[in-house]
């Protein structure tokens, strides 16, 4: 009698164990692979723009952005998407320093290389590519915007990704005009003016890309200055996932 009792209290733990494995919830399947954009307000006038150039099936396209913000406004945001399966980062950023986060810690060179530097550990420390995306300069200078060697020497040095998109908005003498030559699409859409010139900034004062002040939202007009600005961007993303 023992011994049936105790291969049955066997038997009984058997079950109970194949039981709970029956029982336990199967693990939710990971969200769909992403590309993640972090940006200031030239991604927020740029945003349908950016989503329909990003978009692939099955793809999540995940836009972050806020005028006036400075990489470091987005650190706390990116810590906490490390759960989006994200396959590629895009970072575009002017160099605002108005928020209170780039307040008191340097100039602008020290503030923006030590935290672009911070988001390059963080994503490659995840094993995510990142694409580094350079700012036009403002209009009335001439050169290279100020980041765009802070962004191409963070990707160098830690093996990522940088489009000059900036650049095609700089006239060949390298000043950042109002205005440039059509495209020749635009000759025929009749975005054109008679001069065969296009307006590519907001205006002579703004540094911005849409023709209309869009507040804080997307350019609800075509814009010669966000197509090419990120057309440059897209083109070089869509090799990167």
């Amino acid at each position: 009698g023992g011994v049936m009792k105790l291969r049955r209290l066997v038997l009984l733990g058997v079950g109970a164990v194949v039981l709970g494995a029956a029982c336990r919830a199967p693990a939710p399947p990971p969200p769909p692979p992403s590309v993640i954009v972090y940006g200031d307000s030239l991604t927020t006038q740029s945003y349908n723009n950016i989503a329909a150039g990003l978009a692939r099936p099955g793809w999540d396209v995940i836009i972050r952005q806020y005028p006036g913000t400075a990489i470091c406004d987005w650190l706390p945001q990116m810590t906490s998407d490390g759960n989006l399966n994200a396959k590629l980062v895009i970072m575009e950023f002017t160099g605002n320093m108005f928020t209170s986060c780039t307040q008191n810690r340097g100039g602008f060179n020290t503030v923006y290389s030590l935290d672009s530097r911070t988001v390059a550990n963080l994503w490659a420390s995840r094993g995510v590519k990142v694409l580094w995306v350079s700012p036009p300069g403002a209009q009335g200078t001439t050169g290279p915007a100020p980041l765009r060697a802070i962004d191409q020497g963070v990707a160098n040095q830690y093996g990522q990704s940088f489009v000059d998109a900036g650049a095609t908005l700089m006239a060949p003498d390298g000043a950042w005009p109002l205005t440039l030559p059509c495209l020749s699409f635009e000759v025929t859409d009749g975005y054109c003016g008679a001069d065969g010139q296009i307006q590519v900034r907001t205006s002579a004062a703004n540094y911005h890309l849409c023709l209309v002040d869009s507040g804080f939202g997307s350019c609800p007009v075509y814009s010669s200055g966000i197509f090419r600005w990120n057309g440059a961007m897209i083109n070089v993303a869509k090799g990167l996932y």
